[in-house]
């Protein structure tokens, strides 16, 4: 798995053969919080994910639900 933070807001997830099988929308859920240009996105270990955004910098922590 992979992530891949866009500038206009979106977080892409991709799975092992680089297909997108997941989006957080970064900036149209926390856009008005100022988390409007996602930058930087990790993995922690257990599954959940940690944006960070450019201008005025702000953190999003997304939970892993599980299927």
């Amino acid at each position: 798995m992979s992530i891949v933070p866009d500038l206009v807001g979106p977080v892409g997830i991709l799975n092992e053969n680089n297909v997108l099988v997941s989006t957080i929308e970064v900036g149209q859920l926390l856009g008005d919080l100022g988390h409007k240009f996602p930058h930087d996105a990790i993995f922690l270990p257990n599954g959940d994910v940690v944006v960070g955004t450019w201008n005025p910098g702000r953190i999003s922590y997304w939970k892993h639900l599980k299927e």
